[in-house]
């Protein structure tokens, strides 16, 4: 049972309470942010990844018929809680986890 949960460190973000597409030029143009963008998915939906600027973070779990433990699962779990996880997935593809 996790007792504490992280909560978060800003790591030098300086984070707006409204975004400008101003701020965002800037950003890109110092070069702290970037849009990553595929030209080859019709349907992109491009997403800005900089140091001022939020993310969701993703934890993946999983057991496989090669080989893992309920105790690995549970320990990668925990640690994405402990790290700030906006979700997490159970990808199994062994049996009883």
């Amino acid at each position: 049972m996790l007792t504490q949960q992280h909560a978060g460190h800003s790591f030098g973000a300086s984070v707006p309470k409204e975004i400008t597409a101003e701020f965002v030029r800037e950003e890109i143009a110092r070069g702290r942010a970037i849009i990553p963008a595929n030209i080859n998915h019709v349907e992109l939906e491009p997403m800005i990844i900089g140091r001022n600027f939020l993310v969701k973070i993703n934890g993946n779990i999983g057991n496989s018929a090669l080989g893992s433990s309920i105790e690995e699962e549970v320990a990668k779990l925990t640690w994405g809680i402990r790290w700030g996880s906006d979700t997490v997935m159970d990808l199994s593809t062994g049996k009883h986890i």
